[in-house]
């Protein structure tokens, strides 16, 4: 139980360090001279401390509906596309392409682990509809706040 619980304050610790150091890059003047380059790595601090940040979490919650891989996995995507627009240099266009496989990968892993759980784990049509419109809306909640959040950064 000590390691269990040693292990998470070990990764939440990291996780809050690389949002932290996100922040900082974003928000404060730092000696990189150039502005692209700040912000690609203020994202790219800020969404390695978020996967970390929830995948620490989830490792404490007991949800029915576990959003970690399917969120993950659609702002891994946007972050690709926000970093593609920015990136003009093909061997940086060939690296954040690991960003889209694993986005991607995650994206699906989650919609199928959701379907799973919508539609095989539970036995009377009640429950089915029930868990349908628990996985609605919850979508919909995650959707306006990555509709939020870009329109934060000015991206649409």
């Amino acid at each position: 139980m000590y390691k269990k619980n040693n292990d998470f304050i070990e990764g939440f610790s990291v996780a809050v360090a690389f949002i932290i150091i996100s922040m900082y890059l974003l928000f404060f003047d730092s000696n990189f001279y150039s502005p692209y380059l700040k912000y690609v790595l203020s994202a790219l601090t800020g969404t390695v401390g978020t996967v970390g940040m929830s995948v620490e979490i989830n490792k404490i919650t007991e949800k029915k509906f576990k959003f970690d891989n399917l969120s993950l996995g659609v702002v891994l995507i946007g972050l690709y596309f926000f970093l593609s627009d920015y990136l003009n240099n093909d061997f940086l266009q060939t690296i954040i392409l690991i960003l889209l496989l694993f986005g991607a990968y995650g994206t699906i892993e989650g919609l199928v682990i959701m379907c799973k759980i919508v539609i095989l784990q539970t036995n009377s049509k009640k429950q089915k509809i029930r868990n349908f419109f628990a996985f609605l809306f919850e979508m919909i909640g995650g959707l306006s706040a990555l509709v939020s959040i870009i329109q934060a950064f000015n991206i649409i």
